[in-house]
């Protein structure tokens, strides 16, 4: 009996120490698990807001426009004084009316520079103080020009006015700053036919943009992300040995803006502002070998860049011939959209920092802890953790490309006293960190094309993060900084 009962005790050691065993693999398991899996709040980077907007429709007037779903359209009579507005509709918050107004749409019995003194001269009367910091010329690219004026004021709301014309009015959509790119994209006239509506959809996958094209054209892929698209002249693609003859190009192009981009590549100033379709840039004034020329990027994002242009050899077309390759690849471009680049991307998330961020499919990201004693950042008791690296595989070589994050802690210091010897400036974004600055610098390191950069701190209570480009390795072709990877960067704070 005392034998037996030996032997079960025995047995039932045996059975409690594998269910030790496999408790204690099931947590270091989830331990290394949870690094890479646990869910965090990650940015939402969306390829269209406007999509779920509603549509407003003005008959009498003969415009499209839409709205957030949360606002209310409501048409009022114009003030009598000024018999020149024929038309005002406010975009509220309630349906009381303009008290809390997101935006408005004037329509005014006026050509383009009456219009603008109009307005000029109403916000010159107003109650309130207005300053007039900026006006210009600005495009629609569907066929009609515009203006554009900028104040400020300590009241809060609409303080930019956008202008269209179009015979005998002048149309004005007025909002906030940060809004009016967005508001503008959706803008359109009733009478405006698709004639698009019939074309292919050329997609580009690694930049993220789509545009719709008639099927007279075809076109080339280059390796570098340049896409050029050709006019069929008697069944044969139209091109010469260089690719620029009758040819619509959209290339890849770095900087910190469109401007910025223009500026450094051309060495001259735009010739004005354009917005449609959620994207914004600057059209180049025409020459005789560019009839005309864009910079494009996302609205209120400045990544990518892509040039969009037109080659046309005058020698070897017709007038006519020459007016519908103009006329297509102006079509072309009122059709261009950025799409979410971030929808396919890998997702890294931290959950000891708790921060996680997005970056494209083909670079890699490198935890490297041995460096951390040896960071810029260790002194004043200050306590290196970790550097995160992105690398991308050329030619079977694994390269630096783009960006270093470095992390590190340091007790009870805010940024400015952490890096008084930096000009910081507050960022717009902060990421959900407790705060958020940049210092911008110019690089002239061999590879970098003296690019504008942004070195940018954050601090998550008593851990800092500094995000810098890193030039090593600077010959490869496709940098992680032609990328929106910060835009995605979130801290759970």
């Amino acid at each position: 009996m005392n034998q037996k009962i030996k032997q079960k005790g025995y047995a039932l050691r045996i059975v409690v120490l594998i269910l030790a065993v496999l408790l204690i693999g099931v947590g270091m398991y989830y331990s290394y698990t949870k690094q890479t899996n646990q869910s965090l709040p990650t940015a939402s980077v969306s390829p269209d807001e406007t999509a779920n907007w509603k549509t407003y429709t003005n008959t009498k007037y003969g415009y499209i426009i839409k709205y957030p779903a949360s606002l209310n359209p409501l048409e009022s009579q114009p003030d009598s004084t000024n018999l020149k507005v024929l038309s005002l509709t406010y975009f509220s918050v309630t349906p009381e009316g303009p008290d809390v107004t997101n935006f408005l749409v004037r329509v005014i019995k006026a050509n383009l520079g009456e219009a603008v003194q109009t307005m000029k001269d109403e916000f010159q009367n107003s109650s309130f103080i207005y300053k007039l910091v900026k006006e210009e010329k600005i495009s629609s690219l569907l066929g009609y020009s515009g203006y554009r004026l900028e104040y400020t004021s300590a009241q809060p709301g609409v303080n930019t006015l956008v202008f269209y014309t179009k015979e005998p009015y002048s149309y004005v959509i007025s909002a906030d700053k940060s809004k009016i790119d967005q508001i503008l994209s959706t803008f359109k006239f009733t009478d405006q036919t698709d004639e698009t509506a019939n074309w292919k959809t050329y997609t580009n996958k690694k930049y993220e943009y789509s545009m719709s094209y008639p099927s007279e054209l075809s076109y080339d892929e280059y390796s570098n992300g340049d896409t050029r698209f050709y006019l069929t002249v008697d069944g044969k693609n139209n091109k010469t040995p260089t690719g620029l003859k009758d040819s619509f190009s959209i290339l890849v192009r770095t900087g910190s803006s469109p401007e910025n981009a223009a500026l450094k590549e051309l060495d001259q100033a735009y010739e004005e502002k354009v917005s449609f379709n959620n994207v914004s840039g600057v059209k180049m004034k025409p020459n005789d070998n560019f009839p005309f020329d864009y910079y494009l990027s996302p609205t209120e994002k400045n990544t990518p860049i892509l040039r969009a242009y037109a080659s046309i050899d005058y020698s070897t077309l017709t007038p006519s011939a020459n007016n519908k390759a103009m006329d297509i690849f102006k079509k072309m471009v009122s059709t261009f959209k950025f799409t979410d680049q971030t929808a396919n991307w890998k997702t890294y998330i931290n959950t000891d920092d708790k921060f996680s961020l997005k970056y494209p499919q083909q670079f890699t990201l490198k935890v490297d802890h041995a460096s951390a004693a040896d960071m810029a950042y260790k002194n004043d008791g200050n306590s290196g953790l970790y550097q995160l690296w992105f690398y991308i595989t050329e030619e079977g070589v694994e390269k630096y490309s783009g960006y270093s994050i470095d992390l590190y802690t340091s007790s009870n210091k805010t940024l400015a006293e952490q890096f008084p010897d930096k000009s910081l400036v507050p960022l717009s974004d902060n990421h959900g960190a407790d705060e958020a600055a940049g210092v911008s610098f110019k690089s002239n390191e061999p590879g970098s094309r003296n690019e504008n950069f942004t070195q940018q701190y954050f601090r998550v209570k008593d851990t800092f993060f500094v995000i810098l480009p890193t030039l090593q390795d600077a010959s490869t072709t496709d940098k992680i900084w032609n990328y929106p990877v910060l835009e995605t960067l979130h801290f759970a704070n």
